[in-house]
């Protein structure tokens, strides 16, 4: 596939378009909203099947749109996934067979090239890609890594909001396949504050704030867009907000 049938087919199976109030996408460059999960099965969802479960929200989501109930990953583990959505390639292209290390760069991803398109991108939440942007203008990141490895803003917002509390108290290593109540409140949890992260970038947005300036990126952005001028402000948006759970812990 060249170029831009993979922008287009990636959008078709990925992606679910977001109107915001106030924002300036229109039908032939809509807002785009990604909505991503780690490692999460076909049938942990209710609308699927499954008994169990509860997943209202998700199921809302579902009846509002199509399901696809054939459709198969090429590799069903964390970052070999996740190089396959970036460079829209096969394991046998994108190179990772099983887990590893992002490349820096490929010929061909997907951020940079719909910012090649005109699309204000963010991304929030888990990327794993060792923290470089692969054509994301901002990121926001929790990847789930031991501070040793990576210290993202949801590591940094953690410190500052709890004290310098432990993030390792529920008893859990970072991809433990135990299971384990979160023993903090709610609202400290990864999961949690990637929500809200993406809901006060949307309302930002909407308002024509534009990116935020807490340091962890967004700087940057907003300055582009001052810079660039009516033209940058009027950008319609991509934005990726990929949870981290239910990849392990299971906490």
């Amino acid at each position: 596939l060249d170029n831009m049938r993979l922008i287009v087919c990636f959008l078709a199976l990925s992606a679910v378009a977001a109107v915001v109030t106030g924002s300036v996408g229109t039908p032939s460059r809509p807002n785009i909203l990604f909505l991503m999960t780690d490692q999460h099965r076909f049938d942990a969802i209710s609308c699927n099947g499954n008994k169990v479960l509860s997943t209202p929200n998700l199921d809302r989501i579902a009846a509002a749109g199509v399901r696809f109930t054939n459709a198969w990953t090429s590799t069903p583990s964390c970052t070999p996934a996740r190089s396959a959505i970036l460079t829209g390639r096969s394991p046998w292209r994108h190179g990772m067979l099983g887990y590893g290390s992002i490349a820096p760069k490929y010929p061909f991803e997907m951020p940079r090239a719909m910012s090649e398109l005109g699309y204000l991108t963010e991304a929030i939440g888990k990327n794993h890609f060792a923290m470089v942007p692969h054509g994301f203008a901002g990121t926001d990141l929790y990847d789930g890594l031991e501070e040793s490895q990576e210290y993202d803003q949801y590591d940094r917002w953690f410190n500052a909001t709890t004290h310098d509390a432990d993030p390792m108290a529920t008893g859990l290593t970072f991809n433990d396949y135990r299971g384990r109540p979160y023993v903090f409140a709610e609202d400290l949890h990864p999961t949690a504050w990637v929500g809200r992260r993406g809901v006060e970038w949307l309302e930002r947005f909407a308002q024509r704030g534009g990116a935020r300036g807490d340091g962890s990126g967004g700087e940057a952005v907003a300055a582009a867009a001052a810079a660039a001028g009516a033209a940058a402000a009027a950008a319609p948006f991509f934005l990726k907000l990929s949870f981290h759970r239910p990849h392990s812990p299971y906490d």
